[in-house]
């Protein structure tokens, strides 16, 4: 076993119990009058982003892993945990209205996925060593995004911001598309 797929096994647990929390809760998500749209998105979103993360993680492979990089590597994916258990609560049969849900919950959903941008930023500049600035650069977008939402709770900022986080997932699935 190398270096890297050790490390790996952590990240694989984690973004594990993520992607099983949604997949998990999506019937309850989906289920007519209860449902809405924002938070559905986020939702699916969300397993898009953990489905990325698993992908990107390879890219690094071969970078020299200090302990530094491993630990800020489990805080992007510690978020995205926090972020499947915001969204889908262990009993997602007690929401009545995933609407109402949203709005309890989305300050938090929103805080992690900045600190989810902002490390990944961090992150890149100091495994790659070189500024590569579509990496280093590139989550800071996302993290100005989220912060909007973080602060304004009306319900269009709310929807912009989930098509906005919907669609920069599938530009970068697009993106990543490559072996």
């Amino acid at each position: 076993m190398s270096e890297f797929e050790y490390l790996l096994f952590i990240i694989a647990l984690l973004l594990s119990f993520a992607i099983a929390r949604l997949v998990g809760g999506i019937a309850h998500v989906l289920t007519p009058g209860r449902q809405d749209w924002i938070h559905t998105t986020w939702v699916l979103g969300t397993m898009g982003n953990i489905v990325l993360s698993w992908w990107i993680i390879y890219l690094y492979n071969d970078v020299e892993w200090t302990f530094l990089l491993f630990a800020l590597w489990l805080v992007p994916t510690g978020m995205l945990l926090y972020v499947a258990n915001a969204l889908v609560p262990d009993d997602a049969r007690v929401v009545e209205s995933w609407r109402d849900h949203w709005f309890a919950v989305r300050k938090g959903v929103l805080g992690a996925n900045v600190t989810f941008a902002l490390s990944v930023s961090l992150f890149n500049w100091l495994a790659i060593g070189d500024p590569a600035p579509n990496r280093v650069l590139g989550p800071l977008p996302t993290a100005a995004l989220m912060a909007v939402g973080y602060r304004f709770g009306h319900p269009r900022v709310q929807g912009i911001v989930a098509i906005g986080y919907a669609i920069g997932v599938v530009i970068l699935m697009f993106q990543f598309n490559t072996r």
